[in-house]
């Protein structure tokens, strides 16, 4: 297991790597000067060559490369342009809304897509099962940016039951931190959970059809107790898959629903400092991003064991 996890945690070096170089050169290829943009249209073009010098914008796009990836090895992902604090700390600022997003997202659409997968697998060609299929088919089919306006719309503006916008941390007190929370964790949820009613089905349809759950059948085991105790942990394995890299995706793609309520979290982060060429948080966030989508799918991996102890982690070099 040790040693599974070191070669790991070392294949991520050539990983970052391929993504620091891309992402560099993405971001200084793209049309727009940070110097020009932080001196407004007013400045002259002295004034806007000195600030380029300060900040090294001026140098061979090796040269800067070189520069940053050296800071980054040394955990410095640089400074703000704009900010004038450390990238690492203007991220940490940002963080927590983001994961406490993701998390609640992620809440939602286990236990939206859980039980109806389960149900459906259990009354296969039922009007349950045809149902949990629309949803998530609707679910797939509705972005949700989408999904977020219309829940503001009619649970907030129309109905005013919460509020459409913003946030509030722990220390606001928790039901005040939770009630700015509860639409964009819906509407990020309710659209993961698409896909998660669709494996946690086929996976159980796989599973009810075994040997095994006939023999338990034949014992007088009831159906529920099949379906929840015997059945669902023979089947969890590839749910866990999904939600490993759905978690990893409602960190990246939280950015859209950030936006749409107004979350001071990473996805908002980033796209401000797009617009204004920020290119040191542009480049520590996205990879930090990457880094955190890498060790959940590891972290999914490690699980797999205490799932089913049949899985051998390392020994094989298969799940």
């Amino acid at each position: 297991m040790i040693s599974y996890i070191a070669k790991r945690l070392l294949g991520l070096i050539p990983v970052l790597f391929v993504v620091s170089i891309v992402v560099f050169l993405i971001i200084h290829l793209t049309p727009g000067d940070p110097a020009r943009v932080m001196l407004g249209d007013e400045a002259t073009e002295e004034q806007v060559l000195e600030l380029q010098e300060r900040l090294s914008l001026n140098e061979p796009l090796w040269t800067q490369y070189v520069l940053w990836i050296g800071r980054v090895v040394q955990g410095d992902l640089g400074q703000s342009f704009f900010l004038g604090t450390g990238v690492v700390d203007v991220i940490g600022e940002r963080l927590g809304p983001t994961v406490t997003l993701a998390v609640g997202a992620l809440i939602v659409a286990l236990l939206i897509s859980i039980p109806l997968g389960i149900a459906a697998a259990r009354w296969p060609g039922s009007l349950l099962d045809a149902g949990a299929l629309g949803v998530s088919l609707i679910g797939m089919a509705l972005p949700s940016f989408l999904l977020g306006l219309m829940l503001a719309l009619v649970v907030g503006v129309q109905l005013g039951w919460l509020p459409v916008a913003g946030y509030r941390p722990l220390s606001a007190g928790l039901w005040q931190h939770v009630r700015y929370l509860i639409l964009p964790t819906i509407s990020l949820g309710v659209v993961q959970a698409a896909l998660l009613i669709r494996i946690t089905r086929a996976s159980m349809l796989d599973t009810l059809g075994m040997d095994y759950v006939r023999l338990a059948r034949a014992k007088g085991l009831s159906e529920r107790m099949i379906a929840y105790r015997h059945a669902f942990r023979n089947a969890v394995l590839p749910v866990m898959t999904v939600v490993g890299a759905t978690f990893g995706s409602l960190v990246t793609g939280a950015l859209v629903t950030e936006t749409v309520f107004n979350i001071p979290g990473v996805g908002q982060l980033l796209v401000s400092s797009i617009a204004r060429r920020d290119y040191a948080v542009i480049q520590g966030t996205i990879l930090l991003t990457t880094l955190s989508y890498v060790l959940i799918n590891l972290i999914t991996d490690l699980l797999y064991g205490l799932a089913d102890p049949r899985v051998r982690l390392g020994n094989s070099g298969a799940r």
